[in-house]
């Protein structure tokens, strides 16, 4: 209880109780299907976070692993925000950001034809950068490091060897980014991917680099929003999937 004089303020991501109260005057009601993304590190207090968030990489970057596997029902114990706001939100479908703009990046018509046949999709995020290597949905490769480490020269650079298949987890690691991934053989046999779109706030950073900019629907700024929704029809469309 906080002491007396004191005003004690709730810190949530969600509440759907005020939402739903601001969204009242406008004759606007929740929908029975609420989807939540948010930049969750996963907790690791005995682990090197950036070891940490690229083991999850790891284990999520699988043969035959798509985009669509990021969206979950039930998230892993370890993304205490994605769980802390299904607590507050019973029933929750939830995303980490950097994956669900991925995926909403997709809902743009030429980066959906181009992904068909192989596409390098990045999203220039607040805090993270990723990069990810798509076929359809498919994974084939992963680059994330952190925004504010990263420049139009660096962005290039590293987004260049991503597409190559040449990126080692070491020089990111090293340059203080979580890591990088490609799943070889797969990679070697599908690509290289060379049509390469961006998204995220931060986009203008490769502005110079003549990439496409995704703009699923027309607003680049709701790409999550886009690939909650394509989440969450994949889901309901499988209901055995995560």
């Amino acid at each position: 209880n906080a002491p007396d004089g004191v005003v004690a303020i709730e810190l949530r991501d969600l509440d759907l109780d005020r939402l739903a109260g601001a969204l009242a005057p406008y004759d606007v009601t929740l929908p029975p299907t609420i989807a939540v993304a948010a930049q969750d590190h996963g907790f690791s207090p005995k682990h090197s976070n950036r070891l940490f968030r690229f083991e999850h990489w790891r284990r999520l970057l699988t043969p035959g692993s798509t985009l669509a596997d990021h969206i979950w029902r039930e998230p892993p114990e370890y993304m205490t925000r994605l769980r802390a706001i299904q607590a507050d939100a019973p029933g929750a479908i939830v995303a980490d950001t950097g994956p669900a703009a991925v995926l909403g990046a997709l809902e743009d018509e030429l980066v959906g034809q181009a992904a068909g046949l192989g596409a390098c999709i990045v999203n220039v995020g607040n805090q993270h950068t990723l990069g990810l290597l798509v076929r359809g949905e498919e994974l084939f490769g992963v680059m994330e490091h952190h925004t504010e480490a990263m420049d139009t020269k660096k962005l290039d650079r590293l987004i260049a060897r991503l597409v190559t298949g040449a990126i080692t987890h070491e020089e990111v690691f090293n340059d203080d980014g979580h890591g990088a991934l490609v799943l070889d053989e797969r990679y070697r046999a599908a690509g290289p991917f060379s049509f390469v779109a961006v998204t995220g706030p931060n986009r203008a950073m490769a502005a110079p680099l003549g990439w496409y900019f995704a703009a699923p629907h027309g607003a680049m700024m709701l790409s999550g929003c886009f690939g909650l929704v394509r989440g969450v029809r994949a889901l309901q469309q499988t209901p055995a999937r995560r």
